[in-house]
């Protein structure tokens, strides 16, 4: 025994040690991303494959040749990429990629914020971590129909979180904003509602002077970059396009015929009639044509719900009673920030954090009630456990109040069948 490699230090027992501590060290890390994986396969798809459909394939067809307009970056990004090899096999295999290199980021975040949390709430964190892994108001929607443009904005939440808490990088966040509405001018509802709030959030809890001036930077930077990409998309997008009829031609040219979304999101075309009347179209941009515009797609939503009620109101009745319970611990826990005396931007933030879900909620009854809810629950859904991991991972009293109150909770037998239905659901992006 005493002239054994392992005792002598062989060079190749050491290198198995440390490749078995490096394994070990992204424990995390590796459990995360299997999960998710896993759980997308089996869960979510009851093991199809992952393909591109009709919608998330035309989706990958366009480019800045079609003009200037936000839901063609991510075309444009796979198109230069691709080139002469872009075809339905090979974009479905790109977007396949992209969902996992998006799992890849999503675990090494959780990993970080496991790693953040004292032994003594490791094991609740990670039964919150792997709740918010499961279920279909989270991560379902973007394997249940890979390739769809929303999946671009866990990127750029990625890179967000990675920008926000580097000193050096905070400059892009900017830029991220502006990315984000490219994908498409909804992000200001979904997405940078969120981004905004931790902004203000990660100022709250700064303790540097200076650093809380360069943040104040950003987030003003930020915000005015919004104001004019959102009313350039919602006002101007529509003039930098190619005619409807040169759309559908480029789009056959590369092998799509799926001419209906583009016609909805573009032309503002639904089933071959516009339902935005000439005279509106025929408007200057202003703010006058804005509020018309959401007039008329208010309509448009009650008028399909008119058309097909159950659907509808499956999805959204049977979306809010699942979610509701999740949803209320959770806003509890803000509420209680919220009226707790002290710093008064962090308790603005426990109010914007509170108010977060309910205002992307109502949008949904106002915009999606017909035909598009299970997204909107889904982006609020998960904007609130951003704002909650973001909390939590900052200030150590109040995650001990959390974990606190968590754990009188996860013994009890409604809460666990809770967790397992929660878990094993996971619906249609609709």
């Amino acid at each position: 025994m005493r002239g054994s490699g392992f005792f002598r230090g062989d060079p190749s027992q050491i290198d198995f040690r440390a490749r078995h501590s490096c394994l070990y060290r992204r424990r995390f890390f590796l459990c995360f991303f299997l999960y998710l994986v896993l759980y997308h396969v089996t869960v979510v798809n009851r093991f199809s494959l992952w393909s591109l459909n009709d919608v998330t394939w035309s989706l990958y067809c366009v480019d800045f040749s079609y003009g200037f307009a936000s839901k063609l970056l991510p075309g444009a990004v796979y198109n230069l990429l691709a080139g002469a090899h872009a075809s339905r096999a090979s974009a479905t295999a790109f977007a396949t990629v992209f969902v996992l290199a998006v799992f890849a980021g999503i675990a090494l975040l959780l990993e970080r914020f496991l790693l953040r949390m004292p032994p003594e709430h490791r094991g609740a964190a990670l039964l919150l971590s792997v709740f918010c892994l499961s279920g279909a108001y989270t991560f379902a929607i973007y394997t249940r129909w890979v390739g769809m443009l929303d999946t671009w904005w866990l990127l750029t939440t990625l890179l967000f979180f990675v920008c926000l808490e580097h000193r050096r990088l905070r400059f892009l966040i900017p830029a991220l904003f502006a990315l984000a509405l490219m994908i498409h001018f909804s992000a200001v509802v979904f997405f940078l509602t969120v981004y905004s709030i931790l902004l203000l959030y990660r100022i709250s809890v700064s303790e540097e002077k200076r650093e809380r001036r360069g943040l104040w930077a950003v987030f003003a930077a930020s915000l005015a970059v919004t104001a004019f990409m959102f009313f350039f998309l919602i006002l101007y997008e529509s003039k930098t396009l190619c005619s409807m009829e040169e759309f559908h031609e480029k789009l056959s040219a590369r092998g799509n015929d799926y001419y209906f979304y583009f016609d909805y999101a573009f032309f503002r075309v639904w089933s071959g009639e516009s339902f935005i009347p000439d005279a509106v179209r025929e408007m200057e941009p202003s703010l006058i044509k804005f509020l018309y515009l959401f007039r008329y797609q208010i309509g448009l939503c009650y008028g399909l719900l008119e058309l097909e009620p159950v659907t509808g109101t499956v999805f959204t009745v049977g979306g809010t009673l699942v979610l509701l319970p999740a949803v209320l611990f959770f806003s509890g826990f803000h509420w209680r920030r919220l009226r707790q005396k002290g710093n008064g931007l962090r308790r603005f933030c426990a109010f914007l954090m509170l108010v977060q879900f309910p205002f992307v909620y109502v949008l949904g009854l106002l915009f999606a009630v017909s035909v598009d809810m299970t997204r909107y629950l889904s982006h609020a859904f998960l904007g609130m456990l951003v704002c909650l991991f973001a909390v939590l991972y900052y200030e150590a009293q109040q995650r001990d109040l959390f974990f606190e109150r968590l754990r009188s909770l996860e013994r009890s037998l409604p809460v666990k069948l809770y967790f397992l239905a929660y878990a094993a659901m996971a619906l249609m992006p609709c």
